[in-house]
């Protein structure tokens, strides 16, 4: 493999690491009930999470 795979491969992984961290800090925020967010949420109307 060559140095560009390897840069390659950190990117994603960073990447990756980035998206579950900030996946994680929402939902122990509880500011998100799994999904991407209250504001694009169709059945926000609904929700039973407490604010």
């Amino acid at each position: 493999m060559k140095l560009l795979d390897y840069v390659i491969l950190a990117l994603v992984a960073l990447v990756l690491f980035l998206v579950i961290r900030r996946r994680a800090k929402r939902k122990a925020s509880g500011a998100a009930c799994g999904c991407g967010g209250c504001d694009g949420c169709s059945v926000r109307d609904k929700c039973t999470e407490q604010k």
